[in-house]
């Protein structure tokens, strides 16, 4: 007996209309049963930008829809951060957390995150952590602060 798993996909498309210098960007999140995806089109071509799974997947499809009305520029920085936020985040109480702060965050900061992400990579990620939920819900002592 041979057991076959099916993977059902679902796509969340957000509905903007910008039509500035980012126009040729599109964001598109791929759902599967165990992981969702956040994928980048550029002219055609689509390139992977990361992945979560478990509770972590909720989590970022719940971002997604928070930002789907936004244009594709500021869609695209937001998510790209959360992705990369959510992939380091332990436990759900942070993550919750870090929900609220991304929807305080101005677009200027969003881009800034990213820019440090690009430049500095994980330590850019531990420092948003560090100011964005351990300093909000008061909660030092991180294990990845300091470092």
């Amino acid at each position: 007996m041979t057991t076959r798993s099916c993977l059902v996909s679902r796509e969340i498309i957000g509905k903007s209309s910008y039509s500035g210098p980012y126009r040729n960007f599109k964001y598109r999140i791929v759902e599967t049963s165990r992981r969702v995806k956040l994928l980048e089109s550029f002219l055609g071509t689509e390139t992977v930008m990361g992945q979560v799974s478990g509770w972590k997947r909720s989590l970022f499809t719940e971002i997604a829809r928070v930002f789907q009305d936004k244009d594709e520029r500021e869609r695209g920085y937001r998510l790209f951060l959360a992705l990369n936020v959510l992939r380091c985040i332990d436990n759900r109480r942070k993550a919750s957390s870090f929900l609220k702060a991304m929807n305080e965050m101005t677009l200027e900061e969003t881009i800034f995150w990213v820019w440090q992400y690009h430049s500095y990579g994980r330590a850019a990620i531990n420092a948003l952590k560090c100011i964005h939920i351990n300093l909000r819900g008061k909660q030092r002592g991180d294990e990845d602060c300091g470092r």
